[in-house]
């Protein structure tokens, strides 16, 4: 089974090749690449991690044309989770948190979803708003924080363009607030223990597909 997985942010290459140690690894997916796997004989597709500000991004149609050959395809985290709840009903398959949040949420900014990297390393400058989102869900849901104050937290966190803000400016923004003392401080400490959502649901993703091919092997035998 000939399976392709585009990453690099969410998960790395070497996470990818431990989980499906025989698995083509690319970066984040953009416009033409599934063609190209259509061309090659790709079974199995995880769109993870995609571009979509300076490159085009993968489409609908794309993802259509790949479906219909009989390709699987499965979505998470961040781009992928992304198509996946627009292709759900084709057949693509979205997995994790953040297809889940953005399932449920009627008008969902897409800008949430990113982040800045540079060409050719496994770097990023920022977290996606969806992480810092999903966190204060979380923490409202544990009694940590009030719906107001992560209300609050989100808003600090989306007053700049996307590829202004990074962890390091929120904390500023909250430290230079006319909060008290002791709302600062436990504003950061909610915020340092914030799981890394996409990286978890890039796991589940990978998992799924390992479970999928194990399933064929048995067949198969």
């Amino acid at each position: 089974m000939k399976i392709k997985i585009y990453s690099g942010l969410s998960v790395s290459k070497e996470q990818v090749h431990a989980i499906l140690p025989e698995a083509e690894f690319s970066g984040p997916v953009q416009r033409h690449d599934l063609k190209k796997d259509i061309e090659s004989g790709v079974h199995v597709i995880g769109l993870i991690d995609g571009v979509f500000y300076r490159h085009l991004a993968v489409s609908p149609n794309e993802i259509l044309d790949a479906l219909r050959v009989g390709i699987r395809i499965f979505g998470s985290s961040s781009m992928g989770a992304l198509r996946a709840v627009e292709l759900s009903p084709y057949g693509m398959q979205g997995v994790g948190k953040v297809y889940e949040h953005i399932l449920k949420t009627p008008y969902f900014a897409d800008e949430k979803l990113g982040q800045i990297f540079y060409e050719g390393e496994d770097f990023k400058k920022n977290r996606a708003a969806i992480e810092i989102e999903i966190g204060l869900e979380r923490a409202v849901t544990m009694k940590q924080l009030s719906k107001a104050e992560a209300k609050k937290i989100l808003e600090l966190y989306l007053q700049p363009h996307f590829t202004e803000r990074s962890f390091e400016n929120l904390i500023r923004s909250i430290n230079a607030s006319h909060l008290s003392q002791t709302q600062k401080n436990k504003y950061c400490r909610v915020l340092a223990g914030l799981k890394n959502i996409k990286h978890l649901d890039g796991i589940e993703l990978l998992k799924k597909i390992r479970g999928l091919q194990q399933s064929i092997s048995q067949i198969d035998k």
